[in-house]
């Protein structure tokens, strides 16, 4: 069970960073 749960986690977690880390971006652009 956890090897077909393993990679959708990963995918979660590299999305989830994405995301964050474009946040981070757009509120530094906005603060500028």
């Amino acid at each position: 069970i956890s090897l077909t749960i393993l990679p959708f986690v990963l995918g979660y977690q590299i999305w989830s960073y994405y995301v964050f880390r474009k946040r981070i971006d757009d509120k530094e652009h906005l603060e500028y």
